[in-house]
């Protein structure tokens, strides 16, 4: 299997974004923070 072209390398940092679809009217309309506490490979 080959490495993907967008793949991180040890200890790199990339901004991504996460769209949220279907949020309230009561949800604070302010720019959340996403913390990645782990990740998993199978």
């Amino acid at each position: 299997m080959s490495p993907k072209i967008d793949a991180l390398a040890p200890e790199q940092i990339k901004p991504f974004r996460l769209p949220f679809d279907n949020v309230p009217e009561s949800w604070k309309q302010v720019p959340q923070q996403l913390v990645v506490a782990g990740i998993g490979f199978q």
